[in-house]
């Protein structure tokens, strides 16, 4: 059988369905013996053709008029249902196999819906909640839910990793990941301008956790300018678990100074006589 064999209203039952049976699962691991929610947004479950080596994704949905009214959207690769409802290849192997990874899938995403919740008000946009961010990983390695990333491999090798699995309680995991959040926080901002005065040099930097594929800092945007004899270089990073946060003052400058980015354009703003002649000094540099 297939996914034509069934109805799309049967489907979005079966998903719904089992939206809330992972739903309450987790929030027995994570609150036991408390009546709270686990999110206080909607939730909406779908099937979606996505890349093959993608088993699900998650969306933040934001409204036109209110970006402050949102509801999260969990997307499932439609071969995923498709073998928790068959069986590897159509043939009933390793179903239980099927049913545990579309579970897992629907929890990893919900915890995506979670992190968002809990913790993006302290940092909107950092990504606290994408696939790099530790605080992410520190709640699906404290609920034992996989990740395929390879943020999370790398994430095996951190202190932070070390500290999350000496917790026996969410409470008290959370209590860590708070502090936590804000050293990530206070880090970013201090790190958003760096002046060099002896240089005549600012740099603006802004920070984003990564999806899943960077685990330590990763250059990927600079923009170059002349003004009045400064150069100021506006640069985005995405960062990873790896990344040692008492040391990235050191790799923000070192990723600079040696220009180590994805994309790099140069705006040649011409307001003095200086400024034209590094203009065409700049056409000729790395930078």
């Amino acid at each position: 059988m297939s996914l034509k064999n069934y109805g799309e209203a049967e489907i979005q039952e079966d998903l719904n369905k089992l939206l809330l049976k992972v739903q309450k699962e987790l929030k027995k691991k994570m609150f036991p013996r408390k009546h709270i929610k686990l999110l206080w947004r909607d939730v909406n479950i779908g099937l979606k053709k996505l890349d093959d080596t993608i088993l699900g994704t998650y969306e933040t949905i934001k409204d036109k008029d209110n970006e402050l009214k949102i509801h999260h959207k969990i997307n499932i690769n439609n071969w995923v249902y498709d073998e928790y409802k068959n069986g590897l290849y159509g043939l009933g192997i390793e179903k239980r196999y099927c049913k545990r990874r579309l579970n897992n899938t629907i929890a990893h995403e919900l915890i995506h819906a979670y992190v968002y919740e809990k913790y993006e008000w302290l940092g909107d946009e950092y990504g606290f909640h994408r696939d790099g961010s530790p605080v992410f990983l520190s709640i699906l390695v404290f609920l034992n839910i996989p990740s395929g990333h390879a943020a999370m491999k790398g994430f095996k090798h951190t202190d932070i990793y070390k500290k999350v699995k000496e917790y026996v309680s969410f409470e008290s995991l959370e209590i860590y990941l708070i502090h936590l959040t804000c050293e990530y926080e206070k880090k970013f901002r201090y790190l958003e301008t760096i002046i060099l005065q002896d240089e005549n040099k600012v740099y603006i930097n802004n920070f984003t956790f990564s999806a899943g594929d960077t685990t330590g800092l990763k250059g990927e945007v600079t923009n170059t300018a002349i003004i009045k004899g400064c150069m100021s270089k506006a640069n985005i990073f995405t960062i990873g678990a790896n990344a040692d946060i008492d040391k990235l003052n050191d790799l923000v400058l070192s990723k600079v100074n040696r220009n180590v980015f994805e994309t790099k354009h140069v705006m040649l703003y011409c307001e003095t006589i200086r400024d034209k002649r590094n203009k065409y000094k700049l056409q000729s540099m790395n930078i």
